[in-house]
């Protein structure tokens, strides 16, 4: 799941380079690295959950 995220913050990251719009795009790109994040740690916990069962 996570790994959709991190492409579209890099694709926005991308994108902030190549337009300098930067703002816009920056804010999108740290929006779906956060979201990644989010996501890996949602991950690990169902990991660990079925682990412990």
């Amino acid at each position: 799941m996570s790994g959709i995220f991190l492409k579209q913050a890099d694709f926005f990251e991308t994108n902030g380079i190549l337009f300098e719009t930067g703002g816009f795009f920056l804010k999108q790109a740290e929006f779906f690295l956060k979201q990644a994040e989010f996501f890996m740690k949602q991950s690990d916990f169902s990991e660990e959950s079925i682990v412990k069962k």
